[in-house]
């Protein structure tokens, strides 16, 4: 036994030159590979996922902008631009239907060409559906039906955003990360969102377009940093950055 030891060399990465025997963890136990798993995990998130992470809250805030088109708009409609309401209550109905489709479409677009190349091309698209949207009901209340309905096809661009969200952590902590990102985002921008809005109104009355604006700005700059890091989900991971027990 003893010679077998001494006959080990540095290349084995167990026991050195001078014949000291280093400690292997043994994972022949499914509890010592579940904690070694957790020693992986906490390696792991704290270097390979940080920016993971921070893009998922990132386009998370760009998500809010459906709280303004879809939720705020038909009030806003009948208070700031006069249209009336029967007329905004029916556009409102062809948004939402158009938000389906352009979800679904965005969803099959994410598939096939990536999460960064949806969003920037989605977004500039959202915001100018956005500020035909104010725009063109202040110069003709009968536009409201097709301009909301682009516009509610346009915001189909944030299903893209569970899909960063999902891929950003890996599997032994993505129901924490994504709870708490989500939480977080809609606690934030979707509190803040109509008290921000209903301010800016007393300055400019295409308020709303631009805050969803901004927020188009913000996910496209999350585009361009996906696509510029060649960004992967959590479950491909490099080879040189595997953790070795």
């Amino acid at each position: 036994m003893s010679g077998e030891v001494a006959g080990k060399t540095e290349n084995d990465g167990r026991v050195p030159a001078d014949g000291a025997a280093i400690k292997v963890k043994d994972l022949s136990s499914p509890e010592r590979r579940a904690d070694a798993d957790v020693t992986g995990v906490d390696i792991g998130v704290g270097r390979a996922h940080i920016d993971d992470c921070i893009s998922a809250d990132c386009a998370r805030a760009a998500s809010a902008a459906i709280v303004v088109v879809i939720l705020m708009t038909p009030a806003l409609l009948q208070k700031v631009y006069n249209v009336p309401r029967v007329a905004t209550l029916q556009a409102n109905c062809l948004a939402t239907i158009c938000l389906t489709a352009g979800c679904v479409l965005a969803g099959w677009l994410t598939d096939r060409f990536g999460t960064g190349r949806v969003l920037l091309v989605g977004c500039p698209l959202f915001g100018i559906a956005a500020y035909l949207l104010y725009a063109g009901v202040r110069l003709d209340s009968w536009l409201v039906m097709p301009l909301y309905g682009l516009a509610g096809f346009t915001v189909g661009t944030v299903a893209v955003v569970p899909c960063v969200m999902i891929a950003a952590f890996p599997p032994q902590i993505r129901f924490s990360g994504i709870s708490f990102s989500y939480n977080l985002g809609y606690a934030i921008f979707g509190g803040l969102t109509p008290i921000l809005v209903s301010w800016l109104l007393h300055f400019d009355f295409l308020a709303p377009a631009h805050y969803v604006g901004a927020l188009c700005l913000l996910g496209f700059g999350v585009g361009v940093f996906l696509v510029l890091a060649d960004w992967r989900p959590s479950w491909v991971q490099p080879e040189d950055t595997k953790t070795e027990f």
